[in-house]
This record gives structure tokens, C-alpha cells and sequence, in this order.
């Protein structure tokens, strides 16, 4: 139960900054498709690859720490310090 708990809030942070983000490379690309030739306001090839590596980078930056302290006896942590 505490597992998910911290989980839920370390994506929570990601997921806010993936909204901005693609705001504002929305924003920035219909800014550049108009001095550009070739380039569309929102490919959405480029966008939904980005979204995936955040997504996954972020899984992985959340899963594998919580993991591995879930293996974690606090009563041997607190002894070693």
C-alpha cells in the first residue's frame, strides 16, 4: 500500500511537466511552421514518441528505486547508520 503511495506521487510531478511540455511545443511549433518550410504546427509522429520515452524514462526512475527499497528491512537500515 505505501509502495503505490510514493509511486503515485513521483509520477504525479512528470505527468504535470508532460502536460506543459506539449503545450508548449504545440505553441512553439505553429511558430516555427510559419518561418519554416516542411514543418507542421503538431507532428504527431515526434509528440507521441516523446510522450513514450517520458512515460518510460519516468516508470523506470520510480519502479526500480521503490523496488529496491521495498526489499529493504528498515530495522537493518536504521542499524547500519
Amino acid at each position: 500500500m505505501r509502495k503505490s503511495r510514493f509511486l503515485s506521487s513521483d509520477v504525479m510531478m512528470p505527468t504535470l511537466i508532460l502536460a506543459i511540455g506539449l503545450g508548449l511545443a504545440y505553441f512553439s511549433g505553429r511558430l516555427v511552421s510559419n518561418r519554416v518550410y516542411a514543418i507542421r504546427a503538431s507532428d504527431p509522429l515526434i509528440l507521441t514518441v516523446a510522450v513514450l520515452l517520458i512515460v518510460a524514462i519516468t516508470f523506470l526512475a520510480t519502479t526500480i528505486p521503490a523496488a529496491r527499497a521495498a526489499r529493504l528491512s528498515p530495522a537493518d537500515v536504521l542499524q547500519s547508520e
